[in-house]
């Protein structure tokens, strides 16, 4: 197992995956690694187990299971031969030495009834559970595929065997697989009274785990290229199969294939174990001096680790009370924190409000300072839209209608604007002009007449309204109009606002 072990390493080195140490300290036993942060995947499988019968459990209700007794966890093998043995009773097999003889087609029908009853994803839902997100666990995956693939190559090359769910763990923290247990080698497992026959263990549960693409994917690269490292190295693996050869050992020679795992019976237990006692008994005979010596000794440092033990306590009982005083001055520390921490939120909190008060006080003086202005120049508005109306309807109750037909004479206005009479005054005979021109002087001075008259028109009828209108206001409006109407109300409490607003 030894020699296998050291095998194993010089392969993975040469295909880079992680290793372990191994000391020899005999021909069939040494001192492995320690393997941190790995799990075997049986372990996985029988938490399965135990959730799956809590569920159950839990479905069947409180009441009915309070005083009742859980029943153990089934075994795999419990599991097996509860499906076999019926099974085999309706085929009319009531009892059968060896599974050789048992019908292929029961062991078949077995099967996928067990593989129905396990989840097939299983492993890989707990890579993903024990990863952070998609990117760790998609990294685990590839190195789970990585290590799947080349355990599998390896242990088919070297005819690795035994491969139970214990003796194939698992890192959660990476993906990787650890194969232990090679005492099963060299295809020593075709010659166990029931072989393996299969070349490495592929289950529904390893396959699933490797994702979406299977066997397919990635783990077939990988497979293609450990065949080809273990190719380009083949000098290296056959220089350390030849000592195998030319140094056999006992349990890979002998001739009875389907014997094998009874081999030397009780006959080679008894002679190991008189070797055994003698050796035992010999080892006493040479430390027994070493042993009273150190017994003596012993005797003689009691009273002195008697001693220090009790100072040891006495200072423990000093350690216990410096860490309750401690654990005090922790908690008192702890709520200084909280309250001062309670105290800067709420001065935090005032600071904001104050900071939002001053914002909004802002606002509003702008608002009031706009709404000020506002009011002033409406209350100028008014003042001066009283002052026009008054001097309007003064001037309508006066006389000031005749000074304005007196001082608006259109009569004499078209000879003014006559282009003729114009030609004339400048000093230019008429007979100068061409009779084209002089038409269409005439033609103008003919619209320029009609305009006149027609604006001579308008004038009348618009005096004649404004007369009407100027007796229609003496006769209907007080004269105390101006100082009683609505506006000039509205004029003098757009005044007092504004100077109100002013203080």
């Amino acid at each position: 197992m030894v020699f296998c072990i050291h095998l194993l390493q010089i392969v993975v080195i040469i295909l880079a995956f992680a290793i372990t140490s191994v000391t020899p300290i005999s021909g069939r036993a040494g001192l492995i690694q320690w393997v941190d942060n790995v799990i075997s995947i049986y372990s996985v499988f029988k938490s399965w187990q135990t959730r799956e019968q809590l569920a159950q459990l839990s479905a069947v209700g409180p009441g009915n299971t309070k005083h009742s007794v859980h029943p153990p966890v089934p075994r795999p093998s419990d599991m097996f031969y509860g499906k076999i043995i019926p099974a085999l009773k309706e085929k009319g097999i009531r009892r059968v030495i060896s599974r050789r003889d048992w019908p292929h087609e029961v062991k078949r029908k077995v099967l996928l009834d067990l593989m129905k009853e396990v989840p097939r994803h299983l492993l890989h839902q707990e890579l993903w559970c024990a990863s952070e997100g998609y990117k760790a666990f998609n990294s685990k995956l590839k190195r789970y595929s990585g290590s799947v693939a080349a355990m599998s190559v390896v242990g088919h090359i070297l005819g690795l065997g035994d491969r139970h769910l214990d003796n194939i763990l698992i890192d959660f923290c990476t993906g990787d697989i650890v194969h232990i247990d090679y005492n099963v080698c060299f295809d020593k497992g075709q010659r166990l009274k029931i072989p393996e026959i299969v070349p490495f263990r592929l289950t529904q549960m390893i396959e699933a785990a490797l994702g979406l693409t299977g066997v397919e994917g990635s783990f077939r690269a990988n497979c293609e290229a450990i065949v080809g490292v273990l190719r380009k190295n083949k000098d290296i693996l056959l220089m350390l199969l030849e000592v195998f050869v030319w140094d056999p050992l006992v349990e890979w020679t002998r001739g009875d294939f389907h014997d094998d795992a009874a081999i030397g019976g009780e006959e080679r237990k008894g002679m190991e174990l008189a070797v055994s006692l003698s050796l035992f008994a010999s080892r006493v005979q040479e430390i027994r001096v070493p042993l009273q010596e150190h017994h003596d000794q012993l005797l003689t440092t009691l009273p002195a680790v008697e001693y220090a033990l009790e100072r040891f306590t006495d200072v423990l009982n000093q350690y216990e009370l410096a860490s309750a005083f401690f654990y005090r001055a922790d908690q008192e520390r702890s709520n200084l924190i909280l309250h001062e921490t309670s105290a800067k939120s709420l001065v935090a909190e005032a600071t904001c409000n104050s900071e939002k008060i001053r914002a909004s006080f802002e606002i509003q003086a702008r608002e009031f300072s706009q709404a000020k202005s506002v009011v002033v120049e409406k209350a100028q508005e008014a003042t001066t839209w009283m002052e026009q109306h008054g001097r309007i309807i003064d001037a309508l109750r006066s006389n000031f209608i005749s000074e304005i037909c007196a001082h608006i004479n259109l009569s004499n206005l078209g000879e003014a604007l006559s282009l003729t009479s114009a030609v004339v005054v400048a000093g230019v005979p008429l007979t100068v002009v061409p009779e084209p021109t002089q038409a269409q002087c005439h033609d103008i001075d003919r619209e320029v007449s009609h305009l006149i008259a027609e604006l001579n028109d308008g004038l009348s009828s618009a005096i004649t309204v404004l007369q009407t209108y100027s007796l229609a206001l003496q006769r209907i409006l007080p004269l105390n109009y101006l100082t009683t109407s609505a506006v000039h109300g509205w004029a003098q409490v757009l005044q007092l606002s504004a100077n109100a607003l002013s203080s």
